[in-house]
């Protein structure tokens, strides 16, 4: 007989089968915090090279080298950056930072690099934290995180330091946009977060104009996530249109200050619209396959012979400019018709064309058609795609897609070692003037601007026979420009070559009559021909062009002093240690018109402080010998003279005797 099955009573306790292990979640984020981190220390290691790097004269000379208003730290030196443009720009919150870091380690170069990397790590992490709040994907947040950190076109943004304001402005642009997305998000608009969004927008436009962009995102944010079209999305935005506009005025007030915006006849409609679309091309391109990467990409025109006459008259445009307006057309075709299935790609290149399309020169803006530093926050777009695509090969059902997937990601992680790789290539050119522009001459020999700016790298050196080189090769490429000029009559002035500069100063002046150095250093050059009206006259000039500058009245003052015109000299020399107390020249000559005019104590005191300033300069020791000894006081007076012979000084032994003899 068959035993029958027993039935459970109602009553009776099942025991649930054992609960599915789930994997661990925190455990997985873990993961990718450690990878965030690997990303971080990684691009720490690839950049250390930069803190050996010094400055360069590529805007470094007017934003650190030769900037007056760093030298002394207080309210007055602040207000002028807030009330003032400088240097065609309006950044006040970037020249605090230059301010801050002159005050603690003045010139020293390590510190500025130092800062602008910390600020490129800070940056990473904004970006990891933005895009995992955005598309709520681990491996995407990796890619483009990783690829933002590492790529060679964002080097020059961290490895020059005058490009502060990009890696300053992304510093509060980013999270400006990740507390938009917290404003948004589950329709609670918390408008807690939107009011620190706009702080940090206030933060980024004081940092760089390139943030007037951003309430521009904002609209595109809105269109990935659906938002209606209603009263709210207009009006929590127009609080940072009407800021847009406002900095966006000031910028362009900002570049007339020095007509770095061309007149918009300059070039046909049409030239501007293949530069944009070039640029766009080329962007594109050196993202994937970053060489021939270059500090300065000269338009076009700029040929052999350096006249922008026959380029304007005829077309000299290369071939592949006619083609990238059509490229740009049909690559948007193409990204349009995604629309159909995804507003992924749609995102990406809008978010990228957004945060290019101020620089794309359809308004000429300077000298050069494109820039590395431009991509710095743009590229991100790209990367999204790029992260979007492998994310979507590798979650998809279809086994071929998903080996497609694999293999795009073990390519994805070669092109990194290969961008990794070229970073570190590039971190060197920035070393030096020197480095930098002998770089831009093997990329473009043909362009003037490599050999004038490499010259006046060879003249703080005093390596003035390559400089002569340089500067004689620049005019021989373009005969035309007034800075090569008056470089050139440098060397000669240093050779005593004085009429033969004289000429350049002149041509130069012919070139560019408001050329402020041009009558500088041709004012020096009268000096040093004791042609001293002529001087005169050129130190005025200079004034009314530059009625700040602190070089004209220190520079003045020595000529007055020939003139035994003392007063005047001191004024000048007043004039200038109220910016700059550690001017050591100014206090040597401002001790000369004093000791001239026998005031032997005020004079000693000066002699002093231009030695505490430099130990090793025996004039001061020789002067103020001199005039330790009219006051009688031989045992100074000997103590200094020797030093001074030991320094190099001629010093007399006649003298020195004399002075024994006394004591």
């Amino acid at each position: 007989m068959k035993k029958k099955k027993k039935i459970p009573s109602s009553n009776s306790k099942q025991i649930p089968p054992p609960p599915k292990k789930q994997k661990s979640r925190p455990r997985k984020n873990i993961t990718y915090l450690f990878s965030l981190f690997g990303i971080i220390v990684l691009t720490a290691f690839i950049y250390l090279p930069a803190l050996k790097n010094g400055l360069t004269n590529w805007d470094d000379k007017t934003y650190l080298l030769e900037n007056e208003y760093l030298y002394q730290f207080g309210w007055d030196r602040i207000k002028f950056f807030w009330t003032n443009f400088y240097f065609a720009n309006y950044h006040p919150l970037t020249m605090l930072t230059y301010q801050i870091e002159f005050h603690f380690n003045e010139l020293d170069p390590w510190i500025y690099h130092f800062n602008n990397l910390l600020l490129h790590l800070f940056n990473i992490i904004w970006v990891y934290a933005l895009i995992n709040y955005l598309t709520k994907n681990k491996l995407i947040t990796v890619i483009v995180t990783a690829l933002f950190a590492v790529h060679p076109m964002h080097v020059e943004s961290v490895a020059w330091a005058a490009e502060r304001k990009d890696v300053l402005y992304t510093f509060f642009f980013l999270p400006a946009l990740l507390f938009y997305l917290k404003y948004m998000e589950n329709n609670k608009y918390n408008l807690s977060y939107l009011m620190l969004s706009f702080f940090l927008f206030v933060l980024a436009l004081l940092s760089k104009s390139a943030a007037v962009v951003l309430p521009v995102v904002f609209l595109l944010m809105d269109f990935y996530k659906s938002r209606k079209i209603e009263k709210r999305l207009v009006i929590e935005k127009l609080p940072f249109f009407i800021l847009s506009v406002v900095f966006g005025i000031l910028a362009v007030k900002a570049q007339n200050t020095s007509n770095a915006i061309a007149d918009f006849d300059t070039f046909t409609f049409m030239q501007r619209v293949m530069f944009a679309c070039y640029g766009l091309c080329v962007y594109v391109f050196k993202l994937f396959i970053p060489i021939n990467q270059s500090n300065f990409y000269p338009y076009p025109f700029i040929n052999r012979e350096g006249f922008m006459a026959n380029f304007l008259e005829g077309n000299l445009l290369p071939d592949f400019f006619f083609f990238t307006p059509l490229i740009v057309i049909a690559a948007l075709v193409l990204v349009f018709m995604t629309l159909k299935k995804t507003k992924k790609v749609v995102f990406g290149v809008a978010f990228f064309v957004i945060n290019v399309a101020l620089v794309l020169q359809f308004v000429s803006v300077g000298n050069a058609l494109m820039a590395e530093r431009y991509t710095y926050v743009s590229y991100i777009g790209i990367f999204l795609i790029i992260g979007w695509l492998v994310n979507w090969l590798i979650t998809h059902t279809q086994k071929s897609k998903k080996a497609v997937g694999k293999a795009l990601l073990i390519v994805l992680i070669g092109w990194g070692v290969f961008l990794c790789w070229k970073t570190s290539q590039r971190i060197p050119v920035w070393k030096d003037s020197g480095t930098l522009w002998t770089d831009f001459i093997k990329k473009f020999p043909e362009v003037h601007h490599g050999y004038v700016n490499r010259g006046s790298h060879w003249i703080k050196y005093n390596q003035y026979e390559k400089a002569l080189k340089d500067f004689n090769m620049s005019i021989q490429l373009d005969p035309t420009y007034a800075k090569t000029y008056t470089n050139r009559g440098n060397i000669l002035s240093i050779y005593n070559r004085h009429e033969e500069a004289l000429k350049d100063y002149t041509k130069a002046i012919e070139l560019n009559s408001g050329y402020f150095d041009a009558y500088f250093n041709r004012a020096i050059c009268y000096s040093m021909k004791q042609e001293f009206n002529n001087a005169f006259k050129d130190y005025d000039k200079a004034l009314e062009i530059k009625p700040d500058n602190v070089k004209i009245h220190m520079n003045r003052a020595y000529t007055y002093v020939q003139v035994k015109e003392f007063e005047k000299a001191i004024k000048d020399c007043n004039v200038v240690l109220a910016v700059n107390p550690k001017n050591g020249n100014c206090y040597f000559y401002r001790a000369l018109a004093y000791h001239q005019k026998n005031e032997f104590n005020k004079a000693i005191q000066d002699y002093t402080n231009a030695i505490q300033l430099n130990t090793s300069a025996p004039a001061a020791y020789y002067n103020r010998s001199i005039a330790y000894n009219s006051l009688g006081n031989y045992k100074q007076a000997l103590q200094d003279a020797l030093k001074a012979k030991q320094l190099g000084q001629a010093v007399s032994e006649n003298y020195i005797e004399q002075i024994k003899a006394q004591i």
